[in-house]
């Protein structure tokens, strides 16, 4: 059986001049309505639904820009935000202790010229970034999305863990509920976490909050 290594995979990524015109930022003003929009209209195409909820007039819009146009979109929903969207369908205090501080991340999206292998692993690498960096300035110790099968293996890959058992969820299907702690990272005083690596790797563009 082969062992499965305890390190972020990092993809053999273009020259950092090729890459020097994305950057990965939380949205604000009318970038965070170009953000929404965005969302609105891959999920319209690709899932059938809008992709907006109530949980958007205050969550943050996480966004990665090449030259000024959006390529990739999540949001960040914050603890104080619960109970989630997805605890409508799963009970999430059933796997996580009443103390800690659980953000979601959800509704991810890539418009279609950045999905092949090596665009698409540094886009996600990217996001990830992003998603740790927000989780730390806001004190957050574990991050759950909902995942859906085919995003599975991306998530475990940067060791999310499956919760729970999968579930039909209405609107998305087949469902998995997976978990990312956060804990030991920040506490890692000598920096041996492998999610670690990825705050400090050059060819991952820095971050704007």
């Amino acid at each position: 059986m082969q062992r499965r290594s305890n390190q972020v995979e990092f993809p053999t990524l273009p020259p950092l001049d090729r890459l020097s015109g994305v950057s990965l930022m939380v949205a604000r003003g009318n970038l965070r309505t170009s953000a929404l929009d965005f969302r609105s209209s891959v999920f319209d195409k690709e899932q059938g639904t809008e992709g907006l909820d109530e949980f958007d007039q205050h969550a943050a819009q996480l966004v990665a820009c090449e030259e000024g146009q959006i390529v990739a979109a999540a949001r960040f929903v914050d603890p104080e935000q619960r109970p989630f969207g997805l605890e409508r369908y799963f009970d999430l205090c059933a796997h996580v202790g009443q103390r800690e501080r659980i953000g979601e991340l959800s509704r991810y999206c890539l418009r279609e010229d950045w999905r092949e292998i090596t665009r698409g692993t540094f886009l996600h690498l990217g996001m990830l970034k992003l998603a740790l960096e927000y989780s730390r300035s806001h004190r957050v110790t574990s991050i759950v999305g909902s995942v859906q099968p085919r995003f599975r293996p991306l998530y475990r890959r940067v060791h999310f863990r499956p919760i729970g058992q999968t579930f039909q969820h209405p609107v998305f299907g087949d469902t998995t509920i997976m978990l990312l702690d956060l804990a030991n990272m920040w506490s890692d005083k000598l920096g041996r976490h492998p999610l670690r690596a990825l705050l400090d790797d050059p060819r991952v563009p820095g971050v704007t909050l």
